[in-house]
């Protein structure tokens, strides 16, 4: 435990070097050898007590924020806890596994349209899914799995943390620390019934990632009967989904899951058609599902790069993350390709915001449009 903590203490120490010198990281950096180890024995004994996140206010956003040291314990309760994770949350959950996941759930989508046997589908996404969840729901379900009183004391402390709000401490009933590295698992937990109903129904596929869902049904009657059963369980947990991101209806209309867009080529017009597909050697099957670079990951991608012109980040930095942005999509989502990212990315720029021309000769500036893609692919 102590290794642990010294090496996630010497990750913070990288991120935190160029600190203002006002911050409260000066403080914390010269008490922590004095402190640490009383910390650290009140964290084994149990008697460790979280203080009050703050809650701090930007031109563009409210975060809440631990204390560094606070920081520390919950990075390490995370670490003390990971084990039973694989006991507790389904397979079918997979933010839980990071940033990895998302290539896993696309591989596993990808592969369950190319067997045809779906026809309608549900992509889902709850409405405020941190905000929303209930924290005595979520405390009984802690509660369940856990039976350890040192570990579920300092979860309940954590998910009913106190917020400081300018001196005012405010204590919400609803709501869960989005800044907190605990967060991604209490996303998982609690929305663990729902993927716990369709991990092993027939005729039914179901993957999650944090609050984004898509379930696809074999049949208009297993399909009706997934919706009840989908709307019964975010009832049960008092959440509802947001209905200008959730889309349900026939395959064949397309739809777009953790930022890749799935169409099909040819309409399906009856199961004889899907098992014509099921051939090992047929070229439909490999050719009847289109995958696409959704909107919303350039759309993301140009916020991103305009916000580095705004702080005067120089051509090259920008160049080296719109090159790392290509190859993590082109290595997540294939058959799409760096050259096809960037290509979209640049289209989309001198669609929507041509001001972006500061990126450099090896992007946009002064390059004429037919040739502006090939340049772009061979620099990237």
């Amino acid at each position: 435990m102590t290794q642990f903590i010294s090496k996630t203490l010497k990750t913070l120490r990288a991120k935190k070097s160029a600190a203002g010198p006002r911050s409260d990281w000066w403080v914390f950096i010269w008490d922590w050898p004095l402190q640490f180890p009383k910390r650290l024995a009140k964290f084994i004994t149990g008697t460790y007590h979280f203080e009050p996140m703050q809650m701090i206010s930007f031109k563009d956003e409210t975060v809440t924020l631990w204390t560094y040291a606070d920081r520390l314990f919950v990075k390490t309760l995370l670490f003390l806890i990971k084990p039973t994770f694989k006991h507790i949350i389904s397979k079918r959950c997979l933010h839980i596994k990071g940033p990895s996941g998302v290539k896993t759930a696309i591989l596993w989508l990808k592969n369950a349209l190319m067997t045809g046997q779906f026809f309608y589908f549900a992509r889902i996404d709850i409405s405020g899914y941190y905000a929303s969840i209930d924290r005595n729901i979520l405390l009984g379900l802690l509660r369940k799995n856990f039976n350890d009183p040192i570990v579920l004391n300092y979860l309940e402390q954590i998910v009913t943390i106190p917020i400081n709000q300018n001196g005012a401490i405010l204590n919400p009933t609803l709501g869960i620390a989005r800044r907190s590295s605990l967060s991604p698992f209490f996303g998982a937990l609690y929305l663990s019934e729902l993927d716990r109903v369709f991990e092993n129904l027939s005729g039914i596929f179901w993957i999650r990632y944090m609050d984004d869902g898509i379930l696809l049904a074999s049949s208009k009657r297993k399909f009706l009967k997934a919706k009840r059963q989908l709307q019964q369980v975010l009832a049960k947990l008092k959440l509802r989904c947001a209905r200008s991101k959730t889309k349900m209806g026939v395959l064949t209309s397309g739809f777009h899951f953790l930022g890749i867009e799935f169409k099909l080529k040819d309409q399906l017009r009856s199961k004889a058609d899907a098992l014509k597909m099921l051939a090992p050697q047929s070229q439909a099957s490999q050719t009847h599902l289109q995958i696409l670079l959704h909107e919303r990951s350039c759309q993301r991608a140009q916020e991103k790069l305009t916000f580095m012109g705004a702080g005067s980040e120089s051509p090259e930095k920008a160049q080296r993350y719109l090159s790392a942005w290509s190859k993590w999509w082109s290595r997540t989502a294939p058959p799409i390709k760096r050259s096809d990212c960037i290509t979209r990315w640049i289209d989309r720029v001198l669609c929507k915001d041509p001001g972006l021309a500061w990126l450099g000769t090896g992007l946009l500036y002064l390059l004429p449009s037919p040739l502006l893609g090939h340049v772009t692919s061979r620099n990237a």
